[in-house]
C-alpha cells in the first residue's frame, strides 16, 4: 500500500513537472518583439515588411516591428517626445547627431564584427563617430560609435542629353573641369525673346546648403563649414574660401547661365535647365517626373584647381540606449546592413544602402549610371568641426547671389555675426 501511494505521489510529481517544463518552454520560445522607427515614402514600408520577414526567419526568436515617422523633420520631432516618455523604438533610423546621447554607443559591437565594417563604406562608419563637447560642438570620425550608414548619398551632375545634342555639344570627359562645366553651361543658356532673363539656364547648383557649396569651395582649396578647430573659428572671410563663392557668384551675375534664387528653381523635367547639381536621391524621382520626354544621364562632379570633390553624407541608424534589448537589437542591425538583407533592400527600396558589396543590386536596376555615384564616394569633402550656432550661414549668401550684397561684405558681416555667437556659447 505504501509502495503504491510512493509511485503515486512520483507520477503526480512528474505530472507536474512536465506541466512546468512545457510552460517554462513555451515562455522561451515567445519571440521578442523589437522596434524599428524609420521615415521615408511610406510606400517602402511594403519592402521592408519583406526584409522584416526574412530577418524572423533566420531569427525565430526576434520579431522587428517598424514604425513609419513620416519624413526627416518629424522624426525629429517625434523622437524627441518618445525619447522623454521613454517609448522611443529600439532601433531607429538616426535624426541627427545631436541624438548621441540617447544612443547605445557601439563601439564594443563593432569590434566584434569586423567583416561587416569591412563591408560598409569607409566614410559612413568614420561620420558616425561623433564626438558632441560641452559647448555641443560637433565632431565626426572621433569619439564614440553611435551608430552605422545605413543609406549613402554622394553629389553628381545630372544633364539633359537631348540639350547638348541640339547644342552640339559632346559628352565631356569623366575628368572634366569647373571651367568645362561653365563654358557648357554658357552654350546651353537660351534667352530667345531677348528679355535679358532666360528661357533655360545651363545650370541650377544646390546652393541652399553644403551639398553644393562645399564640394565648390573645396575644389578651390577652401574648406566647408568654414570652421577652424581648436580654437573654433569662422572662417568665411578668408580668401581661400571666397575664391570658391566667388565661382558661383560669376555663374550667376558674370556668366548669366545659373539663375538667381529670386527667380526659383530650376527644374530638369520642366526642361528649364539643362544641368542640375544633387544627389542620387535627387535624382530617384527623375524617371517618373521626366518619363521619354528627353534622354538623361549623371556625370561626376568637376575637378576644380584644388581638385574633384563631392558631397558624401550617410543615413545612420542606431539602438536605443534604453533598450531591454540590446543584443537582439544589434542582431537585426547585423541583418539589415550585411550583406543578404542590404541585397533585399537594393532589389526594392530606393535608396542606396551602405554595404558596397550590395551595390550591383542597386545599380542593374537605376535609369542614371549609378557607378558615378558610387565612384564619388571616394573624393568627399573633409570633415570640418560644427558648432550649434543659429545663423544660416547659406540662406545669409542669398543677399550675395540675388546681387543685393557683395561678396566681401556679406562675408565680412555673416563672421562678425557667427563671432557673437561663438563667443556666446563659449562663455557659458
Amino acid at each position: 500500500m505504501l509502495k503504491r501511494c510512493n509511485r503515486t505521489v512520483i507520477v503526480i510529481a512528474a505530472g507536474i513537472l512536465l506541466v512546468l517544463l512545457t510552460s517554462l518552454a513555451g515562455v522561451a520560445k515567445e519571440p521578442v518583439k523589437i522596434t524599428f522607427g524609420w521615415w521615408g515614402n511610406v510606400a517602402i514600408a511594403e519592402d521592408y515588411e519583406v526584409v522584416f520577414q526574412r530577418f524572423h526567419e533566420l531569427n525565430p526568436d526576434i520579431i522587428v516591428e517598424g514604425i513609419h515617422w513620416g519624413w526627416s523633420s518629424d522624426a525629429r520631432e517625434k523622437l524627441t517626445v518618445t525619447l522623454a516618455a521613454g517609448t522611443a523604438p529600439d532601433v531607429f533610423m538616426i535624426p541627427s547627431n545631436s541624438f548621441a546621447p540617447a544612443l547605445l554607443q557601439l563601439d564594443d559591437y563593432v569590434a566584434r564584427s569586423p567583416e561587416l565594417i569591412r563591408q560598409l563604406v569607409p566614410d559612413g562608419v568614420r561620420s558616425w563617430r561623433v564626438d558632441i563637447d560641452r559647448y555641443g560642438v560637433v565632431r565626426t570620425g572621433t569619439g564614440k560609435q553611435i551608430g552605422l550608414p545605413l543609406y549613402s548619398f554622394a553629389t553628381a551632375i545630372a544633364y539633359n542629353q537631348n540639350m547638348f545634342d541640339e547644342a552640339g555639344i559632346k559628352l565631356p570627359d569623366p575628368d572634366w573641369t569647373y571651367d568645362d562645366l561653365a563654358a557648357i553651361g554658357r552654350k546651353l543658356t537660351k534667352d530667345d525673346n531677348g528679355d535679358g532673363r532666360p528661357e533655360v539656364y545651363g545650370l541650377e547648383w544646390y546652393y541652399r546648403s553644403s551639398t553644393g557649396i562645399g564640394p565648390l569651395v573645396a575644389a578651390y582649396g577652401g574648406s566647408w563649414p568654414p570652421f577652424t578647430d581648436d580654437p573654433i573659428t569662422i572662417t568665411i572671410n578668408r580668401p581661400e574660401n571666397l575664391v570658391g563663392l566667388d565661382v558661383l557668384r560669376r555663374w550667376i551675375h558674370e556668366d548669366g547661365f545659373h539663375p538667381m534664387p529670386s527667380i526659383g528653381l530650376r527644374n530638369l523635367a520642366a526642361k528649364n535647365v539643362a544641368m542640375v547639381q544633387g544627389h542620387n536621391d535627387t535624382f530617384l524621382g527623375y524617371p517618373k517626373a521626366i518619363g521619354d520626354q528627353f534622354v538623361w544621364d549623371v556625370l561626376p562632379m568637376p575637378v576644380g584647381p584644388a581638385g574633384r570633390f563631392s558631397q558624401v553624407f550617410h543615413q545612420g541608424i542606431g539602438i536605443n540606449a534604453s533598450t531591454p534589448h540590446p543584443e537582439e537589437a544589434w542582431r537585426f542591425i547585423l541583418f539589415f546592413l550585411g550583406k543578404d538583407g542590404a541585397i533585399l533592400q537594393n532589389q526594392k527600396t530606393v535608396r542606396l544602402n551602405s554595404n558596397i558589396v550590395a551595390a550591383p543590386e542597386y545599380i542593374k536596376r537605376l535609369p542614371f549610371n549609378g557607378e558615378v555615384i558610387l565612384k564619388s564616394f571616394e573624393y568627399g569633402v573633409p570633415s570640418r568641426p560644427s558648432p550649434p550656432i543659429q545663423t544660416n550661414i547659406h540662406n545669409e549668401l542669398y543677399s550675395v547671389w540675388n546681387g543685393l550684397e557683395s561678396l566681401s561684405t556679406a562675408t565680412e558681416r555673416i563672421a562678425k555675426v557667427v563671432t557673437a555667437e561663438l563667443a556666446e556659447i563659449f562663455s557659458r
